[in-house]
């Protein structure tokens, strides 16, 4: 059949969707008229997932985003009214009458921050809610402080490190007074760590990373922390 210019909505059962969805748009040829083509003009295209009676905003992060991410922020315009809450990846971020207009701001401290995929989930706890103008904005900062310190490394400790012990970096944070990404490298090389919270911290490096004499830690990031005390020592694997 023939397109009628006109808006169209499809809906997709839940037994089609998967993990990873590919969406195929596609038309027949013009029939008898073996000279001619098909041609179609789609306009503001749009996927949207819905789950029971929540409304779910995916939005993804690069590796460059992730990195200088300070916050982000949901703003939306409300017709309705009720208990509405908000979670980012799992954590509430807000629950209550969200009013004609709101902004919902969520960082590194209220949520757990994803590099790549991320989600937004609504759901009305009683009320009916008609949203517009809904949009994510991602705020970053490429700011970077950093700072340094040394510690000696004897051929005594050399060794141990490659006889089945490991280095340990313990820092205490005091108070984050604004969160970002933590980066710590050892002699130029980087260190896992599985993200920056108040209190003790551990990061780990093996004789690759370590040097005879002295090494240089150098602590950098986007965000803001008040490092108290940091510890070398080396501990039995």
């Amino acid at each position: 059949n023939i397109a009628d210019k006109r808006s169209y909505t499809v809906f997709i059962e839940p037994q089609y969707v998967k993990e990873t969805n590919s969406l195929e748009i596609s038309c027949d040829g013009p029939g008898w008229r073996f000279w001619a083509s098909s041609v179609y003009i789609l306009r503001d295209v749009k996927v949207i997932l819905e789950y029971g009676p929540a409304k779910i905003l995916p939005f993804t992060l690069t590796d460059e985003e992730y990195r200088t991410f300070t916050k982000g922020v949901l703003s939306f315009r409300n017709y309705g009214t009720g208990v509405l809450n908000i979670e980012v990846n799992g954590q509430p971020v807000f629950r209550g009458d969200p009013g004609e207009e709101r902004e919902i701001e969520f960082d590194f401290l209220k949520s757990p921050i994803n590099l790549g995929s991320n989600i937004i989930t609504l759901v009305a706890e009683n009320g009916t809610f008609e949203l517009e103008r809904v949009k994510i904005d991602v705020y970053t900062s490429v700011e970077t402080v950093s700072k340094t310190r040394t510690f000696e490394l004897t051929d005594e400790h050399y060794a141990m490190l490659k006889e089945g012990y490991r280095g340990v970096i313990e820092y205490d944070v005091n108070e984050t007074e604004k969160q970002g990404l933590l980066v710590i490298k050892l002699n130029g090389n980087s260190l896992e760590s599985p993200g920056t919270r108040k209190g003790p911290n551990q990061v780990y490096f093996t004789w690759n990373e370590a040097v005879v004499g002295q090494n240089k830690i150098e602590f950098s990031g986007t965000g803001n922390w008040y490092i108290d005390e940091v510890r070398i020592f080396l501990e039995k694997v």
